[in-house]
């Protein structure tokens, strides 16, 4: 079969590529395709394609004992130079209308056995668990026991919270009806409250939850099933300010609104309030199940508490990773979230005094509000844990983390 310009050769090379167990594309920069797993490790790349190439070209693993054989294709280019990388070395396949789409999916399926032989025993057992359909729970068993914490399962069960993923999907902020939930955009304030400031500058709204449009079936006790729940922080304009430690714990810097009045009071802030505007995106509430980080600087107290080995801290913390990456595929969205457990990046997030009330994550995947805290950081909302008993959001505080 000769090769085919145009779209139809790179939809089916897509096709081959996504149907092999545990592969996944990556658009950021030059396509890759790469061997899904808790980490990003380069290692777990099978297949770089430069698309925007005329003729597009990949550059693909390949056995040194096959390497004779394609040297002198017309298609295939060996580099000179002696790279060793073990028994296989990257060459560029050009997808020109000379080199058939059986030669190419060969190279890749080389190229997949290649990568998968190099990968770790855990990512190994990681693939052939996310190939099976499995519920939330079932999820964090094949986990557990990949981790080799069996007998840790009932102390894990008891650990993990309930949290609501708040999916992100685009949208123009006139699509948005007056009280709806969004992200991002401009908030809609009760008549009777100014938009928030922190010395001279207006705070950067984040977010506003309507806690009406929660399912009943998924709404968490702790939260009421009505009212509205509005999100500034000063931290929005990290990489345009600069703030100390101090600041950041001073009142007002960060603040959440709970207004439980008439929807029909409320109204659109104006842009001329909003110093800095994130775009609107819509959002969706899923029910996920949430696990604690527990590596030595990110450790959530309540694993602290449990006094493991460090060992196993660590084989738990790897459990978090696994399961993380599931939930984002299946959410496949950045991470924000109501309540469950912080996605810690640098150190532990809450203490046994406070606990998640929102993080709002760096929207590096969709795009769909451009929000981007530093080096991909999220935005975490505490509260103490008995004013969230009684509403009160007076005490507010918000950290930013980025990597």
């Amino acid at each position: 079969m000769n090769a085919q310009s145009g779209e139809t050769f790179l939809d089916q090379l897509h096709e081959h590529c996504m149907g092999k167990t545990g592969v996944y594309r990556s658009d950021q920069g030059v396509t890759t395709y790469r061997f899904l797993s808790s980490g990003s490790h380069d290692k777990h790349i099978i297949v770089y394609l430069h698309a925007e190439e005329s003729p597009a070209r990949l550059t693909v693993r390949c056995r040194e004992s096959e390497v004779n054989r394609w040297r002198n294709h017309p298609s295939i280019q060996v580099p000179d130079e002696e790279i060793h990388l073990g028994d296989w070395k990257w060459i560029d396949v050009f997808l020109n209308q000379v080199i058939s789409l059986n030669d190419v999916t060969h190279l890749v399926d080389m190229a997949c056995e290649i990568c998968f032989d190099q990968l770790s025993e855990h990512d190994k057992g990681f693939l052939a668990i996310i190939d099976r359909p499995m519920s939330m729970g079932e999820a964090i068993a094949e986990f557990t026991r990949l981790n080799a914490l069996q007998h840790r399962a009932v102390e894990i069960e008891a650990l993990t919270r309930s949290s609501l993923m708040l999916r992100t999907s685009p949208c123009s902020e006139d699509d948005v009806a007056v009280g709806q939930t969004k992200i991002g955009g401009l908030p809609d304030l009760p008549k009777d409250v100014n938009y928030p400031i922190f010395g001279d500058k207006p705070l950067v709204f984040l977010a506003q939850i309507n806690l009406s449009e929660i399912p009943s079936s998924i709404c968490p006790a702790a939260l009421p099933n009505a009212g509205m729940l509005y999100f500034f922080s000063f931290h929005g304009y990290v990489g345009e300010d600069f703030w100390s430690d101090e600041e950041e714990e001073t009142p007002g810097f960060s603040k959440v609104i709970y207004y439980t009045g008439a929807q029909d009071t409320l109204s659109r802030a104006s842009a001329r309030d909003a110093r800095k505007m994130c775009k609107a995106a819509c959002v969706e509430f899923i029910l996920m199940p949430s696990l604690p980080r527990s590596s030595r600087w990110t450790r959530d107290p309540h694993v602290a508490k449990l006094n493991w080995t460090d060992e196993e801290y660590e084989r738990l913390d790897q459990l978090y990773l696994d399961f993380h990456w599931i939930a984002f595929q299946v959410i496949d969205s950045p991470s924000h979230k109501l309540l469950g457990y912080a996605d810690a990046i640098q150190n532990a997030v809450t203490t046994s005094e406070t606990q998640l009330l929102c993080q709002i994550d760096s929207d590096y995947r969709n795009f769909d509000t451009d929000m981007m805290w530093g080096d991909g950081g999220t935005i975490y909302f505490v509260v103490p844990n008995d004013d969230l008993e009684r509403l009160d959001f007076s005490r507010i505080t918000a950290h930013l983390q980025s990597g």
